[in-house]
Order: structure tokens, then C-alpha cells, then sequence
């Protein structure tokens, strides 16, 4: 049922407010049959905290006034909350303005529509916009002259703006995240005086702007990289200035903006390395401050340190030596879990670690099955018998099995390059290693690919291949899975690794050769 009435019961303060200020001439209700959910056609003022607390209605037709005078002498309002606009889904346009001990918003978390804008003003104690978060499309947004806004996270949701977006003497604002979902405008990008603003960031995912963009009079922005995103400012005719930024140097983002069709950017005042294009072009060339041949933009990820670029190959040290943003990748050829790259036996099981410490008798950090061990630290089902032990045997053709040996045995196992416990892999039928080559042809039948000499090593080793190899790279990595040596292979056949500084122990010779990969056992012992 439908009627018009003054409503003088619980809003006569609202009627009344109305009415004074000429807001609205008459107050149609519409009401909803069995529901107090109410429709406030027209426009509606509150000033008072009674006004938000006496407020019944889900959605307002016109303009929804919350705040202080906006004639002298511009007395603030001292609403405290929101609350009482918990039901309100739908504005045309709200504006809060001149209240000295607004907070928050959070009484506004249901609205979801204010296609004619929304505009916070000159409201001395609000924090942060949480209250808007199911915002996801207003018409223009103003945000002016609040003193202590520190963050505008709650528009994270806001994806575009029917009109200008306006952030205008808000001191305490830092950033701009949350407006890290706008990706259009349709009016002016005005952005200005806002003392702590120190970035653009938040504007990362902006790519139309319907007429032009300023952002000005920033003491504290250091860089614009927040507008590289955008593809069209003004239809394709717009302008972005950027001007009377003290602190502003870094602008490399705008040659590449400047030069997108229909788009130009004007630079004045800001700090040198940001007035002129030449300027920009002299700050902005590419560092590569380690030398490795790589740079920041070509996606080095830590430029301090040479052995770190997208070419480097990825070693197990627990570092992304390649960039590509994982640590210690690879394949896992024989499925113990342990990556090949990081793994001390292969075709064995490196995630064994019930025994070594020397305290404890317990787990020591060090896969079992590249230790000896007193006989009980060993797993159970790796025992076979009366001291005897499951290990995994390597012939000379680089195929894998399991035996079971005497406990007595097994040092000399280890230092053939067997692994202690049994054989475990994807396929139990398929080679551990490479036999064939192929820049050259196969491995006649009993030829060894790669052999140690000699092995236990004290000083020196030597590594002969079967056939020249052409390129490659060979690393020596401990028993903790630490790579501690890398070296180059070109156009050889016999390659000496000094290891006369590296202390004793087992150690995994992993070979890159042409392309293919093989592995050793190497013992230092003296």
C-alpha cells in the first residue's frame, strides 16, 4: 500500500529538517505489505545523532545529507556513529560532510548502490572507509578535508566510478590501496594536497580515465608507477599532469605512457629527474649493479648478487637462484619427495632420517641412507637380517637394485657409490642415470659414462668421461644438500676437482653433461 504522509511520529525531526532546508517538498513512503523496510523518496538531511538512530528506511531516492551546517557559521555536527543506517542498500547520492566525531562508517556495511556519488567532507575524526566495503560501482567520489584518514581500504571492492574521483587535503592518507580494483573513471582523476601520500600504487589496475588526470602538490611522493596501467585518458585527447611534487624523481613510467595514443603528460615542478622527458631518460637507465648481465626489469631478482638472475641454474642451497620465484625446483625422478636438485641419493629414499645425531642417536637433519650408522638407527624395514641391511646397489651400466648385505659391508658400498636402505623410484625398471649420449652416440654395452679416480680422495679427484663433452656444468654437494662447489666443463675428457679444502665425508658428484644428468658418489677421506 502506497501514501503519501508528513510521518510525524518517529521522523518529525527528519520532516522537519527537510522542509527548513528545502530538501524535499512532500515525503512519499512507499511501505512494503507485512515489512517496515521503507523507500524515502526525496532528499533527507540528518544532523543529529537521534536523526542516524530514528532512521528506518533501505533505500533514499535523492540525496542523503549526514553532517553540520554548510552555511556560516559551518557548525559541525556531533554524530558519533552510523548505526542507525544499518538497513540502507540504495542512495542516489550521500554525502557526509562537517562532523567533527565521525570515526567510521561502519553503519553504512549494507549499502550497495549511489549511482549519484558519494562525498566525505571535512570530517575532522574519521579514520578509514570500512563501512563501504560492498561498494562495488558509484558515480563520482569525493574525498575532502578529513584530517586523520589514514586508509581508504574499505572501496577494495570499487571496480569504477561514474563520474570524477577526487581525493583532495586528506593529510594522513599514506597510499592508495584501496582503490586497487578501479579500473575505470569516467570523469577527472583529481588528486591533490595530500601531505603523506607517498605512492600511486593502489591506482596500479586503472586503465581509463574519461577526462584528464592531475596529481599535484605532493610533498611526500616519490614515484607515479601506480599510472602505467592506463590506456585512455579523455576519450582519447587527455592530459596528465604532474606537477609540484617536491620529492618526486622517479617517473620512468611516463615516456611509455606519454607515448600511448591520444594520451600526453605534462611534468613541472617536481624534484630533478622528473621536469623534463630528457631528465627522465637519464635517471632511468637500466642498473646492473652485480654485473651478471641482468637488471631489475629484466627480471633479476636480487641485483646485489651475481649468482642470482634469471640464467643461473637453480641449485639446492635454499635460494631461488633463477628467479622464477620457487626455491630449489625440480623434477623428483625417483618419487622420495626430495627434488633431484636437493636430493643426496638418488634412488634412494632422502626423507629417512631416524638416526645420526651423535647426542641423541636421533634424527640429525642428514638423510640416513648417505650415512653410516650404528646398525639400530637404521629403519627397521631396512633391515634384513641378523646386522644385515637393505642398500641400493649402482652396476657399471648406472642400473639401480636392491640387496641385502652384511652391516660390515656397507662402507665399501657407500664408497662405490651405493646408497644405504632399498631401491625406490617412480618406475623400479628404468636406469637411475643416463647411459646414452647424445651429441655422440650410445655407450657401448659395459662402458662407465663418468668414473672417479681416486675415490676415497684425499686432495684431488679426477673425472673421466666416455666421450669429449661438449659443455656442462659439475656441482659437489654435502651431505646436508649444500652445494659446495660449481664447476665449468668445455670440450673435455677429463675434469680435476680440487677438494683438498673440503672436509671429510660423502659427497654427491651431480654432472650436467650436454644436456643430460648423471650422478657420483665421492668419498673424502684422509
Amino acid at each position: 500500500m502506497n501514501k503519501t504522509t508528513s510521518h510525524t511520529n518517529t521522523h518529525t525531526t527528519l520532516v522537519r529538517t527537510c522542509i527548513q532546508f528545502g530538501l524535499a517538498g512532500l515525503l512519499l513512503l512507499a511501505f512494503t505489505a507485512g515489512a517496515m523496510a521503507q523507500t524515502y523518496v526525496g532528499n533527507l538531511v540528518l544532523r543529529t545523532q537521534d536523526d542516524v538512530d530514528n532512521f528506518n528506511f533501505t533505500v533514499v531516492t535523492g540525496q542523503l545529507y549526514i553532517g553540520g551546517s554548510v552555511v556560516p557559521p559551518f557548525s559541525p555536527s556531533h554524530i558519533t556513529n552510523l548505526d542507525g543506517l544499518s538497513e540502507l542498500q540504495s542512495v542516489h547520492n550521500l554525502r557526509i560532510d562537517n562532523n567533527a566525531d565521525l570515526t567510521n562508517v561502519d553503519g553504512l556495511s549494507g549499502l550497495q548502490s549511489a549511482v549519484g556519488g558519494i562525498s566525505l567532507v571535512r570530517n575532522a575524526s574519521l579514520t578509514n572507509l570500512d563501512g563501504l566495503s560492498g561498494l562495488q560501482s558509484v558515480g563520482p567520489l569525493d574525498l575532502n578535508d578529513n584530517l586523520v584518514l589514514a586508509n581508504i581500504d574499505g572501496l577494495a571492492n570499487l571496480q569504477s566510478l561514474g563520474g570524477q574521483l577526487q581525493i583532495v587535503l586528506n593529510p594522513e592518507l599514506t597510499n592508495l590501496d584501496g582503490l586497487s580494483s578501479l579500473e575505470s573513471v569516467a570523469g577527472r582523476v583529481y588528486i591533490s594536497e595530500n601531505a603523506a601520500l607517498t605512492n600511486l600504487d593502489g591506482l596500479a589496475n586503472l586503465q581509463t580515465v574519461g577526462e584528464q588526470v592531475t596529481i599535484q602538490h605532493h610533498p611526500s611522493l616519490t614515484n607515479v608507477n601506480g599510472l602505467e596501467g592506463l590506456q585512455s585518458v579523455g576519450g582519447g585527447i587527455g592530459w596528465v599532469w604532474i606537477r609540484y611534487n617536491a620529492q618526486l624523481s622517479d617517473c620512468c613510467v611516463l615516456p611509455e605512457l606519454d607515448n600511448r595514443p591520444g594520451i600526453s603528460v605534462i611534468l613541472s615542478q617536481n624534484a630533478t629527474g622528473c621536469n623534463y622527458f630528457s631528465q627522465i631518460a637519464a635517471a632511468c637507465v637500466p642498473v646492473d649493479a652485480d654485473m651478471d648481465g641482468y637488471t631489475e626489469d629484466e627480471g633479476d631478482c636480487d641485483d646485489d648478487d651475481a649468482s642470482i638472475n634469471p640464467g643461473a641454474t637453480e641449485i639446492c642451497d635454499g635460494i631461488d637462484n633463477n628467479c622464477d620465484g620457487q626455491i630449489d625446483e625440480g623434477a623428483d625422478e625417483d618419487c622420495d619427495g626430495v627434488a633431484d636438485i636437493c636430493d643426496i641419493c638418488p634412488g634412494g629414499d632422502d626423507t629417512v632420517d631416524h638416526g645420526g645425531d651423535p647426542l641423541t642417536g636421533g634424527p640429525d637433519g642428514i638423510p640416513d641412507c648417505s650415512q653410516l650408522l650404528p646398525y639400530a638407527q637404521y629403519s627397521a624395514d631396512w633391515q634384513c637380517g641378523n646386522n644385515k641391511l637393505l642398500i641400493t646397489h649402482v652396476n657399471g651400466q648406472g642400473q639401480m637394485q636392491t640387496l641385502c648385505v652384511n652391516k660390515h659391508a656397507l662402507p665399501a658400498h657407500l664408497a662405490h657409490g651405493d646408497w644405504a636402505g632399498p631401491y625406490v623410484a617412480c618406475d623400479q625398471g628404468r636406469l637411475a642415470w643416463p647411459t646414452t649420449s647424445t651429441h655422440t652416440g650410445a655407450l657401448a654395452e659395459g662402458e662407465q659414462a663418468i668414473s672417479l679416480y681416486p675415490n676415497p680422495a684425499q686432495a684431488t679427484v679426477q673425472l673421466s668421461f666416455a666421450r669429449e663433452v661438449g659443455q656442462g656444468s659439475i656441482q659437489l654437494i654435502n651431505v646436508h644438500g649444500s652445494v659446495v662447489r660449481v664447476t665449468q666443463v668445455q670440450d673435455a675428457l677429463l675434469q680435476r676437482l680440487e677438494v683438498s679444502d673440503l672436509p671429510e665425508g660423502i659427497y654427491m658428484v651431480r654432472m650436467e653433461l650436454d644436456g643430460e644428468f648423471f650422478a657420483e658418489q665421492l668419498v673424502i677421506q684422509r
